[in-house]
């Protein structure tokens, strides 16, 4: 997973992941990443092997979004 406020950011590492084979899921902000973690975790879903997170997002910021994700 990537999360990122910056929608051009998104594509490149999305691109960059995908070039090494990673199956990949864009975030555009930190809630969004925990709602969509905290739904795969209720259904049983295989949980995310790798969560890059921009440090600098509005509302909430990378550290706050790794706390709240360690939570979950």
């Amino acid at each position: 997973m990537v999360v990122d406020d910056n929608e051009t950011s998104l594509k490149i590492l999305k691109e960059l992941l995908v070039s090494f084979s990673f199956e990949v899921t864009t975030m555009l902000s930190g809630s969004e990443a925990l709602t969509e973690l905290e739904l795969s975790t209720n259904t049983g879903s295989r949980p995310y092997d790798l969560i890059i997170i921009d440090m600098q997002m509005p509302h909430m910021d990378g550290i706050e979004t790794s706390i709240k994700i360690k939570k979950i």
